[in-house]
């Protein structure tokens, strides 16, 4: 994300020129921010496998670490004018196919301590994020609760039309053609299959 606030910095420099401060100044302060931040510090971090950072940090000392990373980060964003910030959550990281295959899923099913990570982090993030709104002067930060909209999705697949049965005609039909044409399954159709067989195995959960 420095590299992104960098940007955000260059960007801000060339409104400068175009407009002049006090109205680049005010462009920054009405617009919307919008940032999400968090997934690739777990699943391109520290949840790969013989990762230095999960041997060097228990899960609570990586959060921590996280967050104050992103308060910094936060904080930038603010010195450079923004006012109107709206953070995402992190969402469900233990549902992801590639979790599901890399932490051996049974039968699809999401993957407890990786999603209790997650809701660790989130609980911290939105925290962090009301500290900010009450600290820094006109500031207003909104806490966007993705992880409970995704895991709604997940957990009652037939309320958002995915258990349609033309959708699970396709999926039974994308099993049989990976299962046909791969000796070896690649990680790539492994990842969609254990997917799929969650979706199935949620349809007919939820028209249990």
């Amino acid at each position: 994300m420095n590299q992104q606030l960098q940007w955000a910095a260059n960007t801000k420099s060339q409104i400068v020129q175009l407009v002049g401060e006090a109205q680049a100044e005010a462009i920054f302060a009405n617009a919307l921010f919008s940032v999400t931040m968090g997934s690739n510090d777990y699943i391109n971090n520290y949840l790969l496998k013989g990762s230095s950072t999960s041997s060097s940090y228990n899960p609570q000392q990586y959060q921590d670490l996280l967050i104050s990373t992103f308060s910094q980060q936060l904080t930038t964003l603010y010195n450079l004018g923004a006012r109107k910030v709206v953070v995402t959550a992190v969402g469900p990281l233990g549902c992801i196919p590639s979790q599901l295959v890399l932490q051996f899923s049974v039968n699809g099913e999401c993957v407890p301590f990786v999603n209790g990570y997650v809701q660790g982090f989130n609980a911290a993030l939105k925290s962090l994020l009301q500290q900010l709104t009450s600290t820094l002067p006109g500031a207003t930060f909104v806490y966007a609760n993705a992880y409970d909209m995704v895991q709604s999705f997940i957990n009652n697949p037939a309320n958002y039309g995915t258990c349609d049965q033309h959708i699970l005609h396709s999926i039974e039909s994308w099993k049989m053609v990976t299962k046909q044409t791969s000796v070896h399954v690649t990680g790539k159709h492994q990842k969609h299959n254990i997917l799929l067989l969650a979706v199935q195995i949620r349809c007919r959960s939820s028209n249990v």
